[in-house]
């Protein structure tokens, strides 16, 4: 379960807004707590998110923009559609190490970095916004190999994705069948594979 809110929480983070053209991404690559140059393997949980959309998740609304003359990105978060004021704003340099820090209070390192460049071998789950098959535009969550929270484990052996359930108290861990289309009847269909 908490693998899930912090699903949600990451998703609605970095939902975004941007002044190129409709098609582009950013990804936000993550590294962990104590990594503050984003130096060492990508580690944690990472999205790719298209820009200049409006993008419903789970209620959450959401745009990114990049100001390409400053080199950094806004994200601007809604609580209703997209035409409202934001409620909050974020902006970010693209392309450098920098701090993320989560409404929970925790935080972590991450770039931001232009197009689809989630790390290799990570569990991408890739959601179809706008549409109630596994097809259409997307954002995606990810989460690198062997990245684990006490509640949650995701690997990627030998193309695909394998997703843990873990029980924190007693270590015993249970994997999820993440292969085909899921959700099919949501407004947010997805499906997990592991990034090439």
């Amino acid at each position: 379960m908490k693998s899930i809110n912090l699903l949600l929480l990451v998703v609605f983070l970095f939902g975004i807004q941007t002044s190129l053209v409709a098609g582009d991404y950013i990804t936000v690559v993550p590294y962990h707590a104590n990594d503050t140059s984003c130096a060492k393997v990508p580690y944690g949980t990472g999205s790719v998110v298209p820009l200049d959309t409006c993008i419903d998740v789970f209620g959450y609304y959401s745009i990114a923009s990049l100001d390409t003359a400053s080199n950094k990105i806004k994200l601007d978060y809604y609580v209703g559609n997209c035409t409202d004021s934001p409620i909050s704003t974020n902006v970010y340099p693209m392309n450098e190490c920098t701090e993320i820090e989560l409404a929970t209070g925790s935080n972590y390192y991450a770039t931001f970095v232009s197009g689809d460049a989630a790390p290799s071998n990570s569990v991408e789950y890739t959601y179809y916004y706008y549409s109630y098959y596994c097809s259409g535009p997307t954002f995606s969550v990810f989460f690198t190999d062997n990245y684990s929270t006490p509640s949650n484990r995701f690997e990627c052996v030998n193309g695909e994705p394998i997703v843990y359930v873990c029980d924190p108290n007693t270590n015993k861990c249970d994997a999820l069948e993440v292969k085909g289309c899921h959700n099919q009847d949501d407004i947010t269909p997805y499906r997990v594979d592991c990034t090439k």
